[in-house]
């Protein structure tokens, strides 16, 4: 498989995506997307990052669809209602994009890389890959994904068959990797799996954590 002859990939080219499908179970079940970071919630800091760097953004979500229509983004549901995971949501938003590419961000990493499109795509062209991906101090980065359309048929009939893992399916593709602590995407790339990783993100990016949950 080779990738589209593009020297560079540009924001029309790309539709975003925020996975926030998840069902959030280390927050005791309160959906995380919308525990809050410097009085925003999570999901508006994943949207605008991505909102920056695609022609629109689109939200992986199963559950309050309207709440997260409210934000102004297409909300998809995954095609599969018995909680297939990411690769589930992913599957769902490939073959329905109209672009060629699809930027793919996890809904509890705020600090998304303002330049992950444009290091990925400079990966994904360089190294003629369907896609590409973060790696950091080795280890792969999955959530953290710029995936051609191309690949839609492959991914949707993989996610209808066994597949659940996404960091294995995404190695199997053999990714174009760019490495985190060369690009500064140390810190970018951390998540808020629960109130305390929350905590310390917010100290890490120097901010104040209004609140644990986000609901009014």
């Amino acid at each position: 498989m080779s990738a589209p002859p593009l020297a560079g990939i540009a924001r029309t080219q790309i539709t975003g995506l925020v996975l926030a499908g998840g069902r959030s179970r280390r927050w005791g079940g309160v959906d995380k997307a919308w525990a809050q970071l410097s009085g925003r919630a999570l999901v508006q800091h994943v949207c605008d990052r991505l909102a920056a760097q695609s022609s629109q953004v689109w939200i992986s979500a199963n559950r309050d669809s309207e709440r997260y229509a409210r934000l102004g983004h297409r909300v998809l549901a995954d095609d599969w209602p018995d909680g297939r995971g990411p690769l589930a949501g992913i599957a769902t938003a490939l073959r329905r994009i109209e672009t060629p590419w699809l930027l793919v961000a996890p809904v509890d990493s705020p600090a998304v890389p303002r330049d992950l499109a444009a290091l990925l795509g400079a990966a994904a062209c360089g190294e003629d890959r369907l896609l590409a991906t973060a790696q950091d101090a080795g280890r792969l980065q999955p959530a953290f994904l710029l995936i051609h359309r191309a690949l839609a048929d492959v991914l949707v009939t993989a996610v209808a068959g066994e597949t659940r893992r996404l960091g294995a399916w995404v190695q199997a593709q053999g990714p174009a990797l760019v490495d985190a602590g060369v690009a500064g995407w140390t810190h970018a790339l951390r998540g808020a799996n629960d109130a305390e990783e929350l905590a310390a993100l917010t100290m890490a990016m120097g901010r104040v954590t209004v609140s644990a949950d986000g609901r009014e």
